[in-house]
């Protein structure tokens, strides 16, 4: 994985929207203020944990993008440790 960004880490009100949409990868229950992760933050913590999308992450959340390294985003780590 080169790169990750995600949008909101909580649920937040929306100005068009209000706080219906819910993208996070936290849930929010408005009354009692409680956190809740979510089964993408569950995911995002996998690949954190071993710094890799393994074929058993990708087989079981899906994805069609190329598994194999991008030879330019390996330039430069060549004394890091991790998968490439």
């Amino acid at each position: 994985m080169r790169g990750y960004y995600h949008w909101s880490l909580y649920d937040n009100f929306e100005w068009a929207e209000g706080f219906a949409p819910r993208f996070a990868l936290y849930t929010v229950d408005y009354g009692s203020h409680e956190r809740t992760a979510t089964e993408g933050a569950e995911v995002l913590g996998e690949i954190a944990r071993g710094r890799a999308l393994t074929g058993a992450l990708r087989a079981a959340y899906g994805g069609e993008g190329a598994m194999t390294p991008e030879p330019e985003a390996a330039e430069g780590f060549e004394g890091c440790s991790g998968t490439w």
